[in-house]
C-alpha cells in the first residue's frame, strides 16, 4: 500500500465514506449534511492524535500551517504530514472505523 498522501485526499476520502456508511442511499442534501459531520468528526480525532505524537516545536509548525488561509488544504499542511506521518491515510481508516463502531455500538467510550 502506497501511504502517500494524494493533492486531492479528500476527495477519495469522501468517496470511500459515501460507500462505507451507504450515503449514496441519501439524497444529495443528506449525504453532503453526514459527510460534513463525519468529516469533522474524523479531523477532531485525526487533530488529537497529531497533536498528541508532536514535539512542541513540531506543533507550533503545525498550528502555524493551520492558521493560514489555506490551512488543511495547502500544499504545506500535506507536506508536513508526508514528513511527519508516513502512515497518515491509515490514521484515517482507523478514525472512520472507530467512528462507524461508535455508531453501531453507542455505548463504547470513543
Amino acid at each position: 500500500m502506497n501511504n502517500r498522501i494524494e493533492l486531492d485526499w479528500s476527495s477519495r476520502i469522501n468517496r470511500v465514506l459515501v460507500e462505507y456508511f451507504n450515503l449514496d442511499q441519501l439524497t444529495s442534501e443528506r449525504r453532503e449534511e453526514l459527510l460534513v459531520k463525519l468529516i469533522t468528526l474524523i479531523d477532531q480525532g485525526l487533530a488529537i492524535r497529531i497533536c498528541e505524537e508532536l514535539s512542541d516545536k513540531d506543533a507550533d509548525e503545525f498550528e502555524a500551517i493551520l492558521d493560514t488561509a489555506e490551512g488543511v488544504h495547502s500544499a504545506s499542511y500535506q507536506q508536513f504530514i508526508r514528513s511527519k506521518f508516513p502512515n497518515f491515510l491509515a490514521m484515517v481508516v482507523e478514525e472512520i472505523v472507530l467512528i462507524k463502531t461508535c455508531l453501531e455500538y453507542p455505548l463504547i467510550d470513543r
